[in-house]
């Protein structure tokens, strides 16, 4: 199923030149892929968590490091 907004954006893709459509398709691939990744994770988590998996996080610490991480690729 195809919601509308996809559909008029597919639509006005299909009127670009032949290259614009290819690169607006690879951006659309990519972020298609990047996203059933992450689901896929998060499937991987949460059936961890449901199996007892799961260690107590530091929420600061955790805030700190990825601060820290976001800080040094700045």
């Amino acid at each position: 199923m195809t919601t509308k907004t996809l559909k008029l954006a597919m639509d006005k893709a299909a009127e670009l030149p032949r290259q614009a459509q290819e690169e607006i398709a690879r951006e659309v691939l990519e972020r298609v892929n990047t996203i059933e990744q992450t689901r896929a994770a998060l499937s991987v988590g949460l059936a961890q968590l449901d199996a007892g998996l799961g260690e107590p996080v530091d929420t600061h610490e955790l805030l700190r490091r990825t601060r820290r991480q976001h800080e040094a690729e700045s």
